[in-house]
């Protein structure tokens, strides 16, 4: 459960993470466009503001928060599915199991951790 949970509580800080660029991005761009429509006289601080943007816009491409938000989430599922299926397998497949079918069902198990 651990494990899930924290791979649930990274997908939101990915996430988090995503909307704070995304809107800063945009936030500076829209700024930046206005300023220059605006005056001649603010050529420097519109120019300074697209640059932060697009500083900005690189710095989510390389980190890439949408993905590893994806990638997280998806981890958290897979830890779930091996944590429903250990409790299956101890509480009512191991009682009737005998010693070669609960060791098939140990490495079934660890087969679907690796994955």
């Amino acid at each position: 459960m651990y494990s899930a949970q924290g791979q649930f509580e990274a997908a939101k800080v990915w996430h988090k993470t995503t909307l704070v660029l995304g809107s800063a991005a945009a936030v500076l761009s829209a700024i930046a466009g206005s300023t220059v429509l605006a005056s001649d006289n603010f050529r420097l601080a519109a120019g300074a503001l697209a640059l932060g943007a697009a500083f900005i816009g690189a710095e989510m491409t390389t980190v890439n928060p949408a993905q590893k938000e994806t990638q997280a989430t998806e981890a958290a599922k897979a830890y779930q599915v091996v944590q429903a299926s250990a409790r299956q397998a101890r509480e009512i497949d191991l009682e009737r199991s005998t010693f070669a079918d609960a060791r098939t069902g140990l490495t079934h198990l660890t087969n679907l951790r690796r994955r």
